[in-house]
């Protein structure tokens, strides 16, 4: 295992382009565990074991997640997404779909 698995003891996930749940479940890691990931990016801009274009790759990421416009979004799209996350689960409940939408569905 790796200093990056270590360090982060979830899996960062890509979004997913058809559910909200999915693009919660990226947002979030990100925004739990954003020093240890910016942590890891530092080890490898510093590991001179490391490619060139890993750890010039690894540099522009870590520069990109240090921008105030990320960082402001980040903790805005985390709790956005969870609240979006909880209504879709919500409305996924047979019941609640019945007293919300009842009459339109007959």
């Amino acid at each position: 295992m790796g200093k990056a698995e270590n360090a982060v003891p979830v899996v960062v996930k890509k979004k997913s382009e058809t559910r909200w749940s999915a693009r919660a479940e990226v947002v979030k890691p990100v925004n739990k565990y954003l020093r240890e990931i910016l942590q890891v990016l530092e080890t490898m801009i510093d590991n001179d074991n490391e490619t060139t274009e890993t750890r010039s790759d690894a540099e522009q990421l870590y520069f990109c997640m240090l921008n105030y416009h990320f960082l402001t979004l980040l903790g805005l799209w985390d709790k956005i997404l969870i609240r979006i996350d909880r209504v879709q689960k919500k409305l996924k409940d047979p019941y609640i779909r019945e007293l919300l939408f009842g009459s339109l569905l007959t």
